[in-house]
């Protein structure tokens, strides 16, 4: 549930993710930079927390704020969704 949760989140504000394979526990935001995809955030998907990695400070200011944004609803519908379970 929590990865849909993530999708809906993501998909609003055109970023992209995937599950990690080895660990469904975890996924990765992806964003374009310099003409490639690489990873910018890993989210936790049981303790809905985020890891930057490392290309995340070559991200632009207005990425950030979305990303930021994005986290900050992430967090507000995961913390719903455990309150009524």
């Amino acid at each position: 549930m929590t990865l849909f949760i993530l999708a809906q989140v993501m998909a609003r504000r055109g970023f992209t993710h995937k599950q990690s394979k080895s660990d469904p526990n975890l996924a990765r935001i992806w964003e374009i930079i310099d003409g490639r995809s690489v990873p910018v955030l890993q989210v936790n998907l049981v303790d809905g927390s985020f890891l930057e990695m490392k290309h995340y400070p070559l991200l632009d200011t207005r990425t950030k704020i979305k990303l930021a944004d994005a986290q900050a609803e992430y967090h507000r519908r995961f913390k719903a969704r455990r309150k009524k379970s």
